[in-house]
Order: structure tokens, then sequence, then C-alpha cells
């Protein structure tokens, strides 16, 4: 049995998840929308946003890549297809990660994802929107392919 894994990152472009009466304080804004991207640990601050969102990104698909336990899918005799696990989680003020919502339509896979995204450190700066640190949602849909 062949076993592929590919995690996309798609990101929404909304603005906020909440309800317009909240705070500025409480708001959740998306990756794509704030002003300054929260940095997972590994990347450096770069002039260029996309080069930031990019890294970010690579950094958080290598880190649920190498932490998901690949054999898992072999253990529950998945037969051949596609499936699918979206998560998404908040990146705090302080770059914890809180709020993590994992579906998928396997229980095992989204416990799985769920362990994984517990284990993810803190990232090295928060969001910013008007130079004030904001939370941030990440939305991850990651995909197994069972051959």
């Amino acid at each position: 049995m062949r076993i592929l894994i590919i995690i996309l990152a798609i990101l929404s472009l909304n603005e906020t998840i909440h309800s317009q009466n909240k705070s500025e304080d409480e708001k959740v804004f998306k990756f794509e929308n704030v002003e300054v991207i929260p940095l997972f640990e590994k990347c450096k601050p770069k002039k260029k946003t996309e080069k930031e969102k990019k890294c970010v990104k690579k950094e958080i698909m290598n880190f649920i890549y190498g932490n998901f336990k690949h054999s898992l899918v072999g253990e529950l005799g998945l037969w051949t297809g596609k499936y699918e696990i979206n998560s998404k989680f908040i990146i705090g003020k302080n770059g914890e990660i809180l709020n993590i919502a994992v579906k998928s339509e396997n229980l095992e896979l989204k416990k799985e994802m769920e362990r994984v995204l517990n284990l993810m450190p803190k990232f090295s700066r928060s969001g910013k929107v008007n130079e004030i640190a904001v939370q941030t949602e990440y939305s991850l849909p990651f995909k197994i392919y069972v051959e």
C-alpha cells in the first residue's frame, strides 16, 4: 500500500471570525489580513511580508508532517481514497497556540492532528494590526491520500 500525505495551507480572506460587536481587543483576524504576520520560531523577520508568509506556511507544514504519526494510516487500515483533516487554531497575542479545532470524518485522524497541533511551539512574534498585537486565526487543510 502506498501512502501519500499532502498538506495544503489554504487561507481565508475574511478579516475577522467573531462578531463585529466585540471590542478591537477581542477580535480575531485571519492570517492573510494582519498587517504584520505571526512568525514561526524558525522564520526570520524580512522586509517583504510575502517571504515571511512563505516561511511560516513552510515551517508549519514541516512541523505537522514531521510530527504526524504516518504509521497510523496503515494501522487504521484505511481504504484507498482521500481523507481530509481540516484544522484551525488561533495564534495568541503572545504567540501561544489557542482554540485548536479539528474536523475529520475519521476520529483517529482527528485525534492525531489535535495531538500534533498541541505540540506546536509558541510563535516568536504575534500578528499585528495598527502596530498592536492581535489574535490571528490560521486554517490548515491536511489531506491524506491512500493508494
